[in-house]
């Protein structure tokens, strides 16, 4: 039912992912991870992974970034639902069970939205939810249907997948296309962890990721 992605480059995180995923109430899914370089494959933790994990379909290929990793596994994916889990954050053990029951009963939505809580890089957890209503001008301006996402593998293709152009920023330039053809629909639960640390990409490469984020809102700020 569920295609659940993950790129990855740093396996710092991605035990604790993992277990996450492994603790997801809901079964009827498959976790496409994919390692972005040979170097960045951690045999201690992809042997537990596959031991434990009984969704998982592994693959690694050499270093094509962020933007190729995920139009690689999004060609690997089967199910007709999707959803991006990066490497280094947590799902809420309920969250693809309750994603997937609010997509299927809202068939007009084929784009749902989670709240989302900020940890940091030890696992504490913020208290103060990342939760913001869905608007257009929230989505341009906001992102606000930051994490999770759940969106159909129709509305997907529809829009024509990721946009190889964004090096960065891709998830956000592909939600406002998907804006245009679909309507999103704001679970107003907190159901993922967005852990901030220094060696996340928003912070290894914040200048370019501004620059491209920037891009995409002058491409999609209608009027």
């Amino acid at each position: 039912m569920i295609s659940l992605i993950t790129t990855s480059v740093n396996p710092e995180f991605l035990l604790q992912t993992a277990k996450s995923v492994k603790a997801q109430s809901f079964l009827n899914f498959e976790w496409m991870l994919l390692i972005d370089g040979f170097e960045n494959a951690d045999a201690n933790t992809l042997n537990w992974i596959e031991d434990n994990v009984n969704q998982v379909k592994i693959n690694i290929v050499s270093s094509v970034g962020r933007n190729g990793a995920l139009r690689i596994a999004h060609n690997l994916s089967n199910f007709s639902y999707i959803g991006w889990l990066d490497d280094d954050d947590l799902l809420h053990p309920n969250c693809l069970s309750l994603c997937y029951e609010t997509i299927k009963n809202n068939v007009e939505h084929e784009v749902v939205y989670t709240n989302c809580y900020y940890m940091d890089v030890n696992g504490k957890i913020n208290p103060n939810i990342q939760s913001l209503g869905y608007s257009y001008k929230n989505l341009l301006n906001y992102f606000c249907a930051f994490h999770f996402r759940l969106f159909t593998r129709n509305v997907y293709n529809k829009v024509g997948g990721i946009d190889p152009y964004f090096k960065y920023s891709m998830d956000y330039e592909l939600c406002l296309r998907l804006a245009k053809v679909t309507n999103f629909l704001h679970i107003r639960k907190p159901l993922y962890y967005y852990r901030i640390h220094n060696n996340r990409i928003s912070s290894l490469h914040k200048t370019e990721q501004k620059e491209y984020h920037l891009k995409a809102y002058e491409m999609h700020n209608l009027p």
